[in-house]
This record gives C-alpha cells, structure tokens and sequence, in this order.
C-alpha cells in the first residue's frame, strides 16, 4: 500500500518535471529562433544600445540550458527512484 502512495507521488512529480522540461523546450526554441534572426543583431554596431539586448539574450540562453539540465538530472533520478521501487 505504501509502496503504491510512494510509486503515485513518483509519477505524480515526473509528470510535473515533464511537463516543465517541455515548457523550457519551448523557451529554448523561441529564443534560438530570436538569436539566428539576423534582425536581431541589426544596430548591434560599437556604442549600440542593442548590444545589451543581445547580450539578455544570450544570459537568458545559458540560463534555460542550466535549468533544462537541471530538470532532466531530476527527472532522470525519479526515473532511477521508480524503477528500483
């Protein structure tokens, strides 16, 4: 019986870290989309104000790489949790 609440909350949580992974997924695409649009790096000159935006923009990359890996190492130990369960 105990093992069964253990197993539910398991899947309970994988699916929730799927559907997360997803969702980051989604946001990496977007913002690869934004960053290969050469319009994106118009007026990126010396002095440029959009520098900086580029610059949000490649932070806000590495940034949803470190969150999609972090999902995926939790995703995958509950994996581990539940098939040893």
């Amino acid at each position: 019986m105990v093992a069964r609440k253990v197993d539910r909350g398991l899947k309970k949580r994988i699916g929730a870290l799927e559907a997360q992974i997803e969702q980051t997924a989604a946001a990496q695409r977007e913002l690869e989309a934004r960053l290969a649009d050469p319009g994106t790096y118009a007026g990126t000159g010396k002095g440029s104000a959009d520098k900086a935006g580029v610059a949000a923009l490649t932070r806000q990359q590495q940034e949803l790489a470190a969150t999609a890996a972090r999902l995926e190492a939790e995703w995958l130990a509950l994996q581990e949790q539940l098939e040893s369960a």
